[in-house]
């Protein structure tokens, strides 16, 4: 569980990155802006939480391997 914290984490520093060097008009702009609040949120969810049942912790994962997906997505494009 701490290295889904520390993914998250990662992840959502990643894309506060990202969306600072995307400029507002870029498509990708919104779309990042979402998952900046998504996985902050699931930080704050996960780094709440003391005892996530293995299903929770399922969807998270594969909620992170979705933003990690975007974000190299985008970060290759706006290269």
């Amino acid at each position: 569980m701490q290295s889904l914290i520390a993914d998250t984490l990662r992840a959502w520093r990643e894309a506060e990155r990202v969306l600072t060097s995307l400029p507002p008009v870029d498509p990708n702009h919104e779309i990042i802006r979402g998952l900046v609040i998504e996985l902050r949120s699931m930080y704050a969810k996960l780094a709440q939480s003391a005892d996530v049942p293995a299903e929770a912790i399922a969807d998270w994962q594969t909620q992170l391997e979705s933003a990690t997906t975007v974000l190299t997505r985008v970060r290759g494009e706006s290269a």
